[in-house]
């Protein structure tokens, strides 16, 4: 729960909110069914199991659609578009937004905060770059 933790205060607005709370447990499920991907209506009805509110299922969704509403209006729009993958001209729906983030979170299990892979394309023009600086630099 850590990594998810770690994530979703990355993009949030106001991690404070009782709507993330609603988005901590959706993707933990998540990520738990993957490579499956869960309909959200079973995504909501867990998130509200996991929060001890077994009939709260509506509350759940609602609660989902304010976290995503919140993380596009006040969150971190680049870690968001980086989480993605791509420059996002909407906002997310609730089920992509937690479907992004647990399949994130799966791909980058074991990676250190801030290491990113790079191709040996990227890389080459990096290094091109970095040697067009004038020298005294």
């Amino acid at each position: 729960m850590d990594r998810i933790n770690q994530v979703i205060r990355s993009i949030s607005g106001h991690d404070s909110k009782t709507c993330y709370h609603a988005l901590r447990q959706a993707v933990g499920y998540t990520l738990e069914q993957l490579p499956m991907h869960p309909q959200m209506k079973d995504i909501a009805r867990e998130a509200a199991r996991r929060s001890g509110n077994p009939d709260g299922e509506k509350a759940a969704a609602k609660a989902l659609g304010r976290a995503a509403a919140d993380v596009w209006e006040y969150g971190c729009r680049a870690n968001l578009e980086r989480i993605f993958g791509r420059p996002l001209l909407e906002a997310p729906t609730p089920k992509s937004l937690v479907w992004t983030l647990a399949e994130y979170i799966r791909e980058t299990e074991g990676q250190p905060e801030g290491q990113y892979t790079v191709s040996g394309e990227q890389l080459q023009r990096l290094l091109e770059l970095l040697t067009e600086l004038p020298s005294g630099r």
